[in-house]
């Protein structure tokens, strides 16, 4: 299948496959993350506007969706869609900080409805939408994102969302009828 006889290696008792010799989407995801983080040099948000556009967009082709989604009893898969999402989300939130301090919340916005598009159970994409709604003043959208979650939850997953997303969403309502 493979076409290549050395492309699986057997060692320390474990196979894997040669990274000279398959591409696997995951592994460029995590060169790009790679590369993206040092770039960075440690800073909190990316200010590089190119930057930003060229790695949203590289992320955005390599990234569709959860790992392996319909193998929801295997611990590694698991695991390692876990750690993948956490990875997609400190990008995501670098890439939005560098929009928001360069006066673009929108496109910070954007940026989370696009993966949200790829990841539609992804739980902290919506409350970083809705973190980034609340501090560009679109309470309305920030409402209307957690009433998406709430219902792609219940209706898919027969799951409401996490008491942290329901205490965000108090806590927009709360200042949306305190400042009307």
């Amino acid at each position: 299948m493979l076409e290549e006889e050395d492309a699986v290696v057997l060692r320390d008792g474990r196979l894997s496959l040669d990274k000279s010799l398959v591409w696997v989407d995951t592994w460029a995801l995590e060169q790009l993350f790679d590369d993206f983080d040092a770039a960075l040099h440690g800073s909190d948000s990316c200010k590089d506007e190119a930057l930003r556009r060229e790695s949203v967009e590289r992320a955005l082709e390599l990234y569709r969706g959860p790992f392996l989604p319909d193998e929801t009893e295997q611990p590694s898969y698991i695991a390692h869609r876990e750690q993948m999402r956490a990875r997609l989300l400190r990008f995501l939130a670098k890439i939005a900080r560098g929009w928001e301090e360069a006066g673009s919340p929108e496109i910070a916005i954007d940026c989370y409805l696009r993966f949200i598009e790829a990841d539609q159970l992804c739980e902290p994409l919506y409350r970083q939408l809705m973190q980034g709604c609340q501090r560009s003043g679109a309470s309305v959208e920030a409402v209307a994102a957690y009433e998406r979650l709430r219902t792609l939850l219940s209706t898919r997953a027969k799951l409401m969302p996490s008491p942290e997303t329901q205490a965000l969403y108090a806590r927009l309502k709360s200042a949306d009828t305190g400042s009307a």
